[in-house]
Protein backbone atom coordinates (compact mmCIF):
# COMPACT_ATOMS: atom_id res chain seq x y z
CA UNK A 1 0.00 0.00 0.00
CA UNK A 2 2.98 2.70 0.46
CA UNK A 3 3.74 2.46 -3.15
CA UNK A 4 -0.18 3.22 -4.07
CA UNK A 5 -0.08 5.56 -1.28
CA UNK A 6 3.23 7.35 -2.49
CA UNK A 7 2.04 7.22 -6.00
CA UNK A 8 -1.42 9.14 -4.97
CA UNK A 9 0.94 11.75 -3.82
CA UNK A 10 2.80 12.52 -6.63
CA UNK A 11 5.75 11.33 -4.86
CA UNK A 12 8.25 9.46 -6.49
CA UNK A 13 8.60 5.58 -6.21
CA UNK A 14 11.72 3.85 -5.19
CA UNK A 15 10.97 -0.29 -5.11
CA UNK A 16 12.66 -3.11 -5.20
CA UNK A 17 11.69 -5.46 -8.89
CA UNK A 18 10.23 -8.17 -7.29
CA UNK A 19 7.16 -8.64 -5.35
CA UNK A 20 3.54 -7.75 -5.31
CA UNK A 21 4.19 -4.33 -6.76
CA UNK A 22 5.64 -5.53 -9.76
CA UNK A 23 2.37 -6.03 -11.54
CA UNK A 24 1.91 -2.09 -11.20
CA UNK A 25 5.40 -0.53 -10.68
CA UNK A 26 7.26 -0.05 -13.92
CA UNK A 27 10.55 2.16 -15.54
CA UNK A 28 7.92 4.39 -16.89
CA UNK A 29 6.31 5.23 -13.46
CA UNK A 30 8.55 4.47 -10.76
CA UNK A 31 12.32 3.18 -10.59
CA UNK A 32 12.57 -0.59 -9.55
CA UNK A 33 16.10 -1.89 -7.85
CA UNK A 34 17.69 -4.73 -8.55
CA UNK A 35 16.76 -7.62 -5.93
CA UNK A 36 17.23 -11.20 -5.35
CA UNK A 37 16.02 -14.21 -3.41
CA UNK A 38 18.12 -14.99 -0.31
CA UNK A 39 17.55 -17.64 1.89
CA UNK A 40 16.50 -16.92 5.42
CA UNK A 41 19.79 -17.75 7.57
CA UNK A 42 19.18 -15.54 10.79
CA UNK A 43 19.08 -17.72 13.47
CA UNK A 44 16.75 -15.24 15.77
CA UNK A 45 14.38 -14.90 12.92
CA UNK A 46 13.93 -18.11 12.89
CA UNK A 47 13.33 -19.10 16.00
CA UNK A 48 10.82 -15.92 16.13
CA UNK A 49 9.25 -17.41 12.89
CA UNK A 50 10.03 -21.50 12.55
CA UNK A 51 8.16 -21.15 9.33
CA UNK A 52 11.19 -19.14 7.48
CA UNK A 53 13.23 -21.92 7.96
CA UNK A 54 13.65 -23.14 4.35
CA UNK A 55 12.15 -20.21 2.44
CA UNK A 56 13.78 -16.94 0.95
CA UNK A 57 13.12 -13.89 1.40
CA UNK A 58 13.74 -10.38 -1.38
CA UNK A 59 16.96 -8.74 -1.05
CA UNK A 60 17.45 -5.46 -2.83
CA UNK A 61 21.17 -5.14 -4.22
CA UNK A 62 22.31 -2.15 -1.76
CA UNK A 63 24.68 -0.60 -4.12
CA UNK A 64 21.34 -0.29 -7.39
CA UNK A 65 19.05 0.98 -4.34
CA UNK A 66 22.09 3.46 -3.58
CA UNK A 67 22.44 4.39 -7.25
CA UNK A 68 19.06 4.84 -8.16
CA UNK A 69 18.54 6.90 -4.95
CA UNK A 70 21.17 8.96 -6.06
CA UNK A 71 20.18 9.67 -9.62
CA UNK A 72 16.53 10.48 -8.84
CA UNK A 73 17.76 12.99 -6.36
CA UNK A 74 20.39 14.00 -9.35
CA UNK A 75 17.54 14.15 -12.27
CA UNK A 76 14.33 15.72 -10.16
CA UNK A 77 12.89 16.54 -13.30
CA UNK A 78 12.33 12.84 -14.78
CA UNK A 79 11.54 11.89 -11.13
CA UNK A 80 8.35 14.60 -11.59
CA UNK A 81 7.56 12.88 -14.54
CA UNK A 82 7.12 9.42 -13.83
CA UNK A 83 5.63 10.32 -10.48
CA UNK A 84 2.57 12.17 -12.46
CA UNK A 85 2.51 9.46 -14.60
CA UNK A 86 2.16 7.31 -11.58
CA UNK A 87 -0.47 9.74 -10.33
CA UNK A 88 -2.41 9.45 -13.04
CA UNK A 89 -1.94 5.65 -12.81
CA UNK A 90 -2.81 5.59 -9.18
CA UNK A 91 -6.49 7.49 -9.79
CA UNK A 92 -7.71 5.01 -11.78
CA UNK A 93 -6.81 2.18 -9.36
CA UNK A 94 -9.83 1.92 -7.46
CA UNK A 95 -11.25 -1.01 -4.87
CA UNK A 96 -14.19 -1.61 -7.64
CA UNK A 97 -12.01 -2.02 -10.32
CA UNK A 98 -9.55 -4.22 -8.27
CA UNK A 99 -12.61 -6.65 -7.51
CA UNK A 100 -13.98 -6.40 -10.82
CA UNK A 101 -9.95 -7.47 -12.25
CA UNK A 102 -9.93 -10.18 -9.59
CA UNK A 103 -13.55 -11.71 -10.36
CA UNK A 104 -12.45 -12.06 -14.46
CA UNK A 105 -9.23 -13.57 -13.67
CA UNK A 106 -11.07 -16.42 -11.43
CA UNK A 107 -13.33 -16.77 -14.37
CA UNK A 108 -10.38 -17.36 -16.47
CA UNK A 109 -8.81 -19.39 -14.52
CA UNK A 110 -12.16 -22.07 -13.97
CA UNK A 111 -12.54 -21.32 -17.72
CA UNK A 112 -8.82 -22.95 -18.28
CA UNK A 113 -9.15 -25.77 -15.33
CA UNK A 114 -12.80 -26.70 -17.27
CA UNK A 115 -11.51 -26.53 -20.36
CA UNK A 116 -8.11 -28.73 -18.98
CA UNK A 117 -10.55 -31.09 -17.83
CA UNK A 118 -12.54 -31.08 -20.75
CA UNK A 119 -9.52 -32.67 -22.72
CA UNK A 120 -8.53 -35.16 -20.27
CA UNK A 121 -12.21 -36.88 -20.89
Amino acid sequence: MQYLEAMASGIPVIACDWGAQADYLNVSNSFPVKSFLKVIDDPNYIVKCPQALNNRWCQVHIDDLCQTMRYVYDNRAEASKKAEIALIQARGMTWQKTAISFINRVITMYDKIGKMEEVKL
